[in-house]
């Protein structure tokens, strides 16, 4: 077989229970003339021995057996083993439409400079009843050509923050050493879109048809969750964010681009420090006073309050950003812990440790 045209990039961790889905519809696809590289990010249950049954039983899997480094790590090395001329990515609990790479590549084909991207199901397989829900471009054609300012309307649409509706030119990718960040463990995807649609001057060919399904199968949001390091995590986007506008936008249409970014990220840093004090912190209150400080304090979450316009969200997180403004930080971090219980030390009412 010649080299394969697109290599199929699946970070594998402990996902033994679906893993079987996942690999056998990237097989399943009418291009065959493919790679599938399985990378196995130190799972612990029976993920290792099936992607080793698959490579024993197809010449197009190749295996990477590896310790634990996160998904980014698990990716970037499965683009070290590539071989195909376009890179796709799929989570080991995601499932393509069978005829996801003909279209893609079709389509990457005639547009060598653009990104290509598909719509896709979300199907909410962990409430009582499973739902699902399809994200799309909605312009009225099957194939949209846009140009790059169009990323932020893709990431309002849901179609920019991840890699897995995405096809991507190896040649691209390995000439600009575009990779995932693998300092971050939230919003890696989109850190690495940015970063590869500068070297797209074509901007993207979007597919208005939903060619692979994203599954939730756990609670893994983690804006409903505690994260010790969201803030972290969020900053270095809105700095890619601007970087992307600098480079790639329009000047006549960057002003507006900033400021509804700076919207967004004023209310997500608003997020990052509800998370800071969140109860589930296994940290003492004065460490988690002193985070949510230290996140008020920084010059990209000073900024954002400063500048931010009108925050879209729950009454609470507009009144924190009002009250920001109005009456400074010191004020503000009085308020979160009064609101949320948080004045009184351990043996004063909470349990020792932890906030109620």
């Amino acid at each position: 077989m010649s080299d394969p045209v697109v290599s199929v990039i699946i970070p594998v961790f402990n996902a033994e229970r679906w893993l079987d889905e996942s690999i056998a519809s990237a097989l399943a696809q009418d291009e065959r003339n493919l790679q599938v590289v399985l990378v196995n990010d130190g799972s612990t249950d029976r993920s290792a021995s099936i992607c080793e049954r698959y490579r024993a039983s197809d010449s197009r899997v190749c295996f990477l057996d590896g310790p634990n480094r996160g998904v980014s790590s698990a990716r970037n090395s499965g683009i070290e083993r590539a071989t195909g001329r376009y890179v796709g990515f799929l989570d080991s609990d995601d499932v393509l439409a069978s005829d996801w790479a003909s279209t893609m590549v079709g389509l990457a084909e005639s547009s060598p400079d653009a990104v290509v991207v598909c719509g896709y199901a979300e199907e909410d397989l962990i409430s009582a009843r499973s739902r699902r829900r399809e994200h799309l471009y909605g312009g009225g054609q099957e194939v949209e050509r846009v140009p790059r300012e169009a990323a932020f309307t893709l990431f309002e649409k849901r179609l920019l923050g991840s890699a897995g509706n995405k096809l991507y030119r190896r040649e691209i990718i390995e000439r600009q050493r575009v990779r995932f960040p693998s300092e971050i463990d939230t919003g890696e995807d989109l850190l690495f879109n940015l970063a590869y649609i500068q070297h797209a001057p074509d901007g993207f060919v979007v597919v208005d048809r939903a060619l692979f399904r994203y599954m939730h199968r756990s609670p893994t949001s983690l804006l409903l969750r505690f994260h010790p390091r969201l803030y972290e995590c969020m900053a270095p986007k809105l700095r890619a964010w601007e970087e992307f506008v600098d480079r790639c936008v329009p000047e006549e249409a960057a002003p507006a681009l900033r400021r509804k970014l700076l919207d967004l990220y004023s209310y997500l840093f608003v997020q990052c420090l509800w998370n800071a004090v969140d109860s589930r912190n296994s940290s003492g209150w004065r460490v988690r006073n002193a985070y949510a400080r230290s996140i008020m304090g920084d010059e990209t979450f000073q900024r954002c309050m400063r500048q931010g316009g009108a925050i879209e969200g729950s009454w609470p997180m507009r009144t924190i950003v009002r009250l920001r403004t109005a009456l400074g930080l010191q004020a503000l971090s009085t308020v979160l812990r009064l609101a949320r219980g948080r004045d009184r030390a351990p043996g004063e009412g909470s349990p020792a440790g932890g906030f109620s």
